[in-house]
């Protein structure tokens, strides 16, 4: 980054600075909206969408295969790619690599900058490391059959 560039950034923020919005009370009254606003967006899908009941665990049942909920899904799905002594990278040393990655990102891509294109080491980490997540996911939906537990007729 040249002279001319830090000149401008230094203007820039002196104008904002200037011209700025008190973070109290405007900020905070803006966050709280938000907050509210989303607490009764939750509530109100609690409330009038809820969460399909499934039938009480059954522990005579051999056929049950445990399955983790949608935010794990990638991490089993992985699994499927280490099978055996090699279960230990994928359950832990690739995450525990891709975890210290992301921490390491502000150090390893020192731009001041702050656009995802002025910073391209960065963006194309998080949007690699995402990337695998989201289809490792879809992957794993796609591939796990429908469990008997999840399928189940309400008696009237």
């Amino acid at each position: 980054m040249d002279d001319h560039d830090k000149q401008m950034i230094q203007k820039r923020y002196q104008e904002e600075k200037n011209r700025g919005v008190k973070f109290f009370p405007d900020i905070i009254y803006k966050d709280a909206i938000v907050a509210f606003s989303l607490f009764i967006l939750l509530v109100g899908l609690a409330v009038f969408v809820g969460v399909p009941k499934e039938p009480p665990a059954d522990p005579n049942d051999a056929t049950y295969v445990p399955r983790p909920e949608w935010y794990f899904l990638f991490l089993f799905e992985m699994l499927k790619f280490f099978p055996g002594r090699l279960e230990f990278i994928g359950t832990t040393v690739i995450p525990v690599v891709a975890i210290l990655l992301l921490f390491l990102l502000p150090f390893i891509d020192r731009s001041l900058k702050r656009h995802p294109r002025s910073r391209p080491v960065a963006t194309l980490t998080m949007s690699a490391i995402v990337l695998a997540m989201v289809l490792l996911t879809i992957r794993a939906v796609v591939t796990t059959p429908p469990q008997a537990e999840t399928v189940f007729v309400t008696h009237q």
